[in-house]
């Protein structure tokens, strides 16, 4: 799959050749012509990174970057001259700064940089299982966009069945992490949670989530959507 790019630069030989060095090294280039333009099609698209060319301090391009940093995997790179201080603001939303006259083949590499210190940083902070979105640092998730009221023991589930994403967890591992959590300590039950975290995690009634009964050993959190899947198996709950 492509690496997407949209590409801002008003200076055209300039946006020529670095457009024609990202598209001939797997980029996807798509040029954003001018502020306007290039929020518009950010307000509609994703892309893997965005890179834009400041005149002056940069102030223009902070509603630009601003725009595509609500895209958590997009890396925001500015091209800029040697000597520009950068507007504070647009500081804050810059992952790579490279100058304008840098070589396209240097422009390129310090592209696909960006690109991956993103993907990592992300990485760090986040963990996803197909439509599902944990956020670590917050102890927050999200299913198909939509925010889950978790109660803490509930997230720590979660969180454990996601870090073995595809391979069954044991009931005595899940049942470690009902009984240590400091909240909900009366209601040591690990079906009564696992029950009360698959209702937070149906989609349009349907019964089937994306956290399964493997007879015997446990539970596993499955990696692709399960809303197609079979409803009775999935939602299948051993006794304790």
């Amino acid at each position: 799959m492509s690496t997407r790019a949209l590409l801002f630069c008003r200076d055209a030989t300039r946006s020529e050749l670095i457009g024609h060095v990202l598209a001939q090294n797997g980029f996807a280039v798509r040029r954003g012509g001018d502020e306007r333009v290039a929020r518009s099609i950010l307000e509609t698209e994703s892309f893997d990174a965005v890179i834009a060319h400041a005149l002056g301090r940069g102030a223009h391009l902070a509603p630009l970057f601003s725009l595509a940093r609500q895209h958590p995997t997009t890396a925001t790179v500015v091209l800029a001259s040697d000597s520009t201080r950068l507007d504070e603001t647009l500081e804050l939303l810059v992952d790579e700064r490279i100058s304008v006259s840098a070589l396209p083949n240097d422009v390129l590499a310090l592209v696909r940089l960006a690109v991956v210190r993103r993907a990592l940083q992300l990485a760090r902070h986040q963990c996803v299982v197909g439509p599902l979105v944990l956020a670590l640092n917050e102890r927050r998730a999200r299913y198909h966009d939509r925010e889950l009221e978790l109660t803490p023991v509930q997230y720590d589930l979660l969180a454990a069945l996601a870090r073995s994403v595809g391979t069954p967890v044991s009931r005595e591992t899940l049942r470690a992490v009902v009984s240590g959590s400091r909240a909900h300590r009366g209601e040591r039950s690990l079906d009564v949670q696992i029950c009360r975290l698959r209702a937070q995690l149906r989609v349009g009634g349907a019964r089937s989530t994306p956290v399964r009964t493997v007879p015997g050993i446990g539970y596993v959190l499955v990696g692709s959507d399960p809303v197609r899947a079979d409803p009775v198996r999935a939602d299948t709950v051993e006794p304790d």
